[in-house]
């Protein structure tokens, strides 16, 4: 145990050198991470954001508030659908990350068209499970915090329908526009093992830039 605690602190150490010193020679590092909802990409942003010392930001706080463009389910719920391009403010995401890009920045989100980027992406990676699995994840995740969320939490396959029909398709459309640098298949993957992949990827591709 403390072997992999020395090795741990080690990694670390290191890791926050390399990435300092990209920062310092590009003068900027920008890191997206994109997936579905359940794909695990925010936890996998957060512990980046932890170990490599960055600011995170998350692409859902750029929802426009009065976009109203709805969508009908086929049950004849209209809901609005937040899954296309038009529900995101581009301009003011675009203007969030590239002020601060220059102390290093980790961006979740579910779509990065490049035509809609303003900026130079270091590294994108995209995190992949199963549907079924992203599902699960999620009512999990709406289970506990069913305050948050009564009406889906009452109502299990609105969710699914929704996610069916609207998200995954949405993500799978984004995934063409964007440039991916990396993707992790997280089928039967904990999230430990996932960030393990991407933390890797990460380094070795910073190394590698690196006079």
């Amino acid at each position: 145990m403390l072997i992999n605690i020395l090795i741990l602190f080690y990694r670390m150490e290191n890791e926050e050198n390399i990435v300092e010193a990209y920062i310092r020679i590009n003068k900027q590092l920008i890191i997206l991470v994109s997936g579905v909802s359940g794909c695990g990409k925010t936890s996998l942003a957060k512990d980046i954001e932890r170990d490599f010392n960055l600011k995170f930001i998350d692409q859902y706080d750029f929802f426009k508030k009065d976009y109203n463009e709805t969508y009908k389910l086929s049950t004849g719920e209209e809901i609005i659908n937040w899954y296309t391009e038009d529900a995101i403010d581009w301009d003011k995401m675009n203007e969030t990350i590239i002020n601060n890009a220059d102390k290093g920045v980790i961006v979740t989100g579910v779509s990065f068209p490049i035509e809609k980027l303003n900026f130079k992406t270091d590294y994108h990676i995209f995190v992949g499970r199963p549907k079924q699995e992203c599902l699960r994840k999620r009512s999990e995740y709406i289970a506990k915090f069913s305050n948050r969320y009564k009406y889906e939490n009452n109502n299990p396959n609105f969710e699914k329908i929704k996610f069916n029909k609207l998200e995954f398709p949405f993500v799978l459309q984004s995934q063409k526009k964007a440039n991916i640098d990396k993707f992790i298949n997280g089928e039967n993957l904990s999230s430990v093992e996932v960030y393990d992949i991407a933390f890797d990827f990460l380094i070795n591709s910073i190394q590698k830039s690196l006079p």
